[in-house]
């Protein structure tokens, strides 16, 4: 049952079924919190705001949203969530969310991804690592498989988000990982999350660093590590290579690789010179899938590069 004033008509009434809980992907950015309850209980211009109740009288949600007009789809935010921020906003003035600094894949998305990780049918793979964040000061690292968050399984990102944002700022996790077969066991305190811009600036990292060993592979130029790049992106003076150029069409590319990024290792192996890394590549030519770790603007990530002619 949906109370409200849509339209400026009070105390209106609409009832419905209750379609689905856990409802993401309703709003564009998919970094925005998306957990809505889907109902066909008309929700109209000015029931934002109201409740969402159940046949007892017991408030379920909150009337937030609707697919279209008078199309039966509407959404609520569930009221355990509106309670927590709620109770937030009583206690301290505002609302604040759990963060570690991390994005994920699950393992079983793509059949590139599910070839790195043969042994499990489960999970989620870290992509990327914001290196200024909680995990970015941990032994957490991008192409790690998260198998658990404090004892329970992690199969979607949205398990890994609900697990995080119910944990207050400063709230010690343990991620359980799966990395080379292997179980482990990774202790990380969670961050109030930075508000949108703030800590955060674009840096040019493509310098021309001369002529002193150029490679390409992959559709990769790749040249050796300047050393106010390696300060900048907080890199040992030998740890990986620079990616000066990509070209256009080319596997690299089609991942999302750029130049001015910095490849630091090839399948799990640390990259210190172009040389090395084109014969690393070359070597692995004939394999179904290459995964590559990449650090840009403070963030590593985790790509897979699929063999030339696969």
């Amino acid at each position: 049952i949906a109370i409200g004033a849509p339209f400026e008509l009070e105390r209106t009434v609409t009832f419905g079924h209750l379609s689905a809980k856990g409802r993401d992907g309703v709003l564009e950015d998919r970094r925005l919190d998306q957990d809505y309850l889907q109902t066909d209980a008309q929700i109209n211009p000015g029931n934002s705001g109201g409740p969402l109740v159940n046949i007892s009288g017991e408030v379920i949600g909150i009337n937030t949203l609707v697919r279209g007009i008078r199309t039966g789809i509407g959404f609520a935010i569930p009221v355990n969530h509106a309670q927590r921020v709620a109770d937030q906003l009583i206690r301290n003035g505002r609302y604040s969310r759990s963060w570690i600094g991390i994005a994920v894949q699950p393992v079983n998305e793509t059949p590139q991804l599910k070839s790195m990780f043969p042994e499990t049918e489960q999970g989620l793979v870290v992509k990327q690592i914001d290196r200024t964040g909680p995990a970015g000061g941990t032994d957490l690292k991008p192409g790690d498989l998260i198998v658990s968050i404090d004892g329970h399984p992690t199969f979607k990102p949205r398990d890994l988000k609900d697990a995080i944002r119910a944990k207050d700022p400063g709230t010690v996790v343990q991620i359980c990982i799966n990395r080379g077969g292997k179980l482990t066991t990774i202790k990380l305190k969670t961050e109030e999350m930075p508000v949108e811009g703030e800590g955060r600036q674009a840096r040019d990292s493509g310098e021309d660093s001369g002529e002193t060993g150029r490679e390409e592979f992959f559709g990769l130029r790749m040249e050796v590590v300047p050393d106010e790049l390696a300060k900048r992106e907080g890199l040992d003076r030998r740890q990986g290579v620079l990616i000066s150029d990509v070209r256009a069409g080319s596997v690299a590319e089609q991942c999302g690789i750029r130049p001015g990024s910095v490849l630091t290792e090839i399948n799990r192996k640390p990259v210190t010179h172009p040389k090395q890394a084109r014969e690393m590549l070359q070597t692995l030519s004939k394999a179904p899938s290459v995964a590559v770790s990449i650090v840009r603007y403070g963030q590593a990530s985790f790509e897979i590069l699929q063999a030339p002619g696969l």
